[in-house]
Parts: C-alpha cells; structure tokens; sequence
C-alpha cells in the first residue's frame, strides 16, 4: 500500500543512564501506516555493560507537531 512501511534494526547505545556509564543494545520495530506510525525499542536481556549491566526495559518514539520525542523505560536486576 502506498504510504505504508516497517523496519526492524539493532542499535548500540554507549553513555550514561543514572550516573551509570556503559554500552546496551535496542532492538527496535517500527510502522509507519497511513500517517499512523510508532517505534517501539527493547533492550535484549543481558545486553548491558560496564555499570549498564543487567538493565532491562522497553520504549517508544512519538511525533508531535514534526518533534520526535523519546521515552525510555528502564530498571536495573539489582535495584
């Protein structure tokens, strides 16, 4: 159909989450249907490293307005 899409991808993030420093992976899936479109991250099961180690969590990407807003849900195994 015209207009419409999806993709999968693999990132790497290398920084600082919560005065943690370390690399993580998100695996992500997006769609894009008809102007209706959403991108959901997961974060792999023992993906993390450094001080990022044993993150788990999921998130999402918005657009509003031609913004592209980012949320990040996230929880560390020994918190």
């Amino acid at each position: 159909m015209q207009g419409s899409r999806g993709y999968v991808g693999i990132e790497r993030f290398t920084g600082t989450l919560d005065g943690r420093e370390g690399t993580v992976v998100l695996r992500h899936d997006a769609m894009g249907d008809r102007g209706d479109e959403w991108l959901t991250w997961r974060i792999p099961a023992d993906s993390g490293t450094g001080a990022l180690r044993g993150i788990r969590g999921e998130g999402r990407l918005r657009v509003e307005d031609g913004t592209h807003l980012y949320h990040l849900d996230y929880e560390f195994a020994d918190d």
